[in-house]
């Protein structure tokens, strides 16, 4: 994420573009061992947690559309500072909300 950060900082879009797919397919793998794990201990909440998945791969997926399109308003979201704040907010929250609630019962289980 730092490195969108500084490649927004100084207008490089296409290394934001790279950088935006690089943290989406990270993600979509990072996302599938964990539900793997999910799966592999009958996690309860898994649904949920795939849905939350699914929800942020897809808005990244619109990110990188937009500005492998040069479409006009993805740079202005990446200017105003939408597209970082959008990845600050959702990874903080997901991580220090969502992501612990599935610790206790995954040490329960080994």
């Amino acid at each position: 994420m730092e490195k969108i950060i500084e490649a927004a900082k100084v207008g490089d879009i296409p290394a934001v573009s790279k950088y935006i797919g690089d943290l989406k397919q990270y993600t979509i793998v990072h996302f599938g061992e964990e539900e793997a794990m999910f799966s592999a201990t009958a996690y309860p909440d898994v649904e949920m947690h795939k849905q939350k998945h699914k929800f942020f791969v897809q808005r990244i997926a619109q990110f990188e559309a937009g500005f492998n399109s040069k479409n006009l308003t993805s740079v202005y979201d990446l200017v105003s500072g939408q597209i970082v704040s959008f990845l600050s907010e959702w990874l903080l929250q997901h991580i220090g909300t969502i992501d612990p609630t599935y610790v206790p019962y995954l040490k329960n289980k080994k």
